[in-house]
Order: C-alpha cells, then sequence, then structure tokens
C-alpha cells in the first residue's frame, strides 16, 4: 500500500488540511492519508494548545466523510514529540508499505530546526504541498540546499516503488485557512 502521513498538531484542524490530503491522494495514487495528530509541536508554545482530546476528537468529525482519511494519537500514546521517532516507528509498523510524509510548504520554513531533520529527508519520502505565500521561502530554506541532490524532478505522477527517500514539491489548489490565523480570530 501507499500510505501518506500527515504530522501535525491540528491546533485546530481547517479545511487546508482536508484540501492537501485530497489532492496528493488523487495525484499520488496514495491509499489511505493517516493524520497523525501531535501532543504539542516542541518548537512553539505549549499554552497556546488546546487540550490534546479536543484536538483529536474534532480530527475525527472533520474527516467523518473521508474514509481514506485515519486519525491516529500514536504520537501521543508513545509520547512522542519528535518526528523522527514517528517515521522510524512507522517504518518499523509498516515495512511493507511506501510511506510519504506529507507537509505543508510553511513547515519547511523552519525545518531545519526539528531535530533528526536531515535524517527525516533520508529515511521517509517527502512530500511538500504548496502554502501560497511560504513557498519562497521554504524553496530557499537549509532542508532545500542540503537534499537539492534528493529531489525529484517528476515529470508526471509517482507510480511504482521508489527505491530511495526523494522529496519534491507539489502545486495544489490553493486553500488559505492557517491554524495560526483561526487562533488570532478566537482570541
Amino acid at each position: 500500500m501507499r500510505i501518506g502521513f500527515l504530522g501535525w498538531s491540528f491546533n485546530p484542524h481547517h479545511s487546508g488540511h482536508v484540501n492537501l490530503s485530497i489532492q496528493i491522494k488523487r495525484k499520488h495514487n496514495l491509499h489511505k492519508i493517516i493524520w497523525l495528530v501531535t501532543p504539542h509541536n516542541p518548537l512553539k508554545d505549549i499554552s497556546i494548545y488546546k487540550p490534546f482530546e479536543e484536538r483529536f476528537s474534532l480530527a475525527k468529525q472533520l474527516v467523518s466523510n473521508y474514509r481514506f482519511i485515519e486519525i491516529s494519537d500514536i504520537e501521543q500514546k508513545l509520547q512522542y514529540t519528535e518526528t523522527i521517532n514517528t517515521i522510524r516507528y512507522l517504518k518499523k509498523r509498516y515495512k511493507r508499505d511506501q510511506l510519504f510524509w506529507l507537509m505543508g510548504a510553511d513547515s519547511l520554513v523552519q525545518f531545519d530546526q526539528w531535530k533528526g531533520f536531515k535524517d527525516i529527508f533520508r529515511e521517509i519520502n517527502v512530500i511538500i504541498g504548496d502554502r501560497g505565500r511560504y513557498i519562497h521561502h521554504a524553496m530557499r530554506s537549509k532542508v532545500v540546499v542540503n537534499f537539492a541532490d534528493r529531489e525529484y524532478k517528476k515529470t508526471r505522477n509517482l507510480s511504482g516503488n521508489i527505491k530511495s527517500p526523494i522529496w519534491f514539491y507539489e502545486h495544489i489548489r490553493k486553500d488559505n485557512n492557517s491554524s495560526t490565523e483561526i487562533r488570532k480570530w478566537e482570541k
């Protein structure tokens, strides 16, 4: 199977998460996408987070009509906050499947601050979804410079098995919702 993992705090979840999931699934023939609701992002102030149970429950409600999207609390159960640990766990659990890490271009801008960021790009295929205003900063980020040799210069959608981890930027129809902006309006 071809499985995509979308790790996010979903604080709050929004239509942009669904939009990214639908488009990547269709474009790259993924069988399912698993949303990994993280306990919290170590790069952000924990006080901005709604309780995990609330975020998890609301994410499940949002995708209840999309059978291909599963919601996982594995990071909460394993008490992981570092993506590299989650990826290594998932690779063991899904060792017969082809795995893809999905993320927005906004995350790529500060990706070099993630613990083990270089290992992430060495361990799993990464699909970076367009987030409009972030793309110019993202494409000049340290990660892109460090891993230019692993960028997949695609001329068509992915098919078949990929032998070593690659990454690429995927143009998707825009959904300008942002958890950060939604939190500002909630105050």
